[in-house]
């Protein structure tokens, strides 16, 4: 059955690299963040990528930050979207989202990234929704905390039922495309699950099961 919605993961599945991490990047090079958040990146990706990472060490990546403007953080975001992220998008998936669009299928972005940093991304490929993690703000600043919880593993999965259900839909009407294990519940429940450059263990699962691998080429110029 033809799917009727496509959702799609962000970091590593449209953009080759973390979004996170190429804002932090300009933030600390603006002298707004200080350095010692880029040093705890390579801990907290080991921690997501093997499965052991905490929600209360996931928010401790990102403090830091409390008492910035929105303006100024929606200002970075777009930054870092033209300077890194939009020369490494993956074409492939560019031209499948596109491809959606055409044929008049709503294309959903879901991610545990902060929404500020993948907005510049979602209003350039133009989706029809996205579900990603909030910063708390009061009077116009970061409070330091995240609004709820990250979007990432059941409240990711639970995040997607409620869009289905508002849609009428459920997930045997989607398409699902991820390169995380974490996102294997929404990939099996999915009508069309996709692999796209899967870690290792997604690689074994999708050959299993007999789902799709894209492999991406690296980009090497912009969309």
């Amino acid at each position: 059955m033809p799917e009727k919605l496509a959702v799609f993961d962000i970091d590593h599945t449209i953009t080759r690299h973390s979004t996170g991490e190429y804002f932090l990047l300009e933030a600390c090079r603006r002298r707004i963040l200080p350095w010692r958040l880029i040093l705890s990146v390579p801990k907290v990706y080991f921690q997501y990528r093997f499965g052991h990472i905490e929600w209360d060490s996931w928010g401790g990546a990102i403090a830091g930050i409390q008492g910035i403007r929105l303006e100024l953080l929606q200002e970075l975001s777009e930054l870092a979207f033209q300077k890194y992220h939009l020369r490494y998008l993956h074409r492939e998936i560019h031209d499948i989202i596109r491809d959606y669009k055409q044929r008049g299928i709503p294309v959903l972005l879901a991610t545990s990234s902060v929404d500020i940093f993948v907005q510049p991304l979602a209003d350039y490929l133009e989706v029809d929704g996205l579900l990603a993690t909030r910063l708390e703000f009061a009077d116009g600043q970061t409070t330091g905390r995240l609004e709820g919880k990250p979007v990432f593993g059941r409240e990711k999965l639970q995040r997607i039922n409620s869009e289905l259900q508002l849609r009428g839909l459920t997930p045997a009407d989607c398409a699902f495309y991820s390169d995380s294990i974490h996102d294997l519940p929404l990939l099996e429940a999915s009508g069309r699950p996709v692999a796209v450059n899967p870690d290792f263990r997604l690689k074994k699962m999708a050959q299993k099961h007999g789902w799709q691998i894209l492999r991406c080429r690296m980009p090497d110029r912009p969309e």
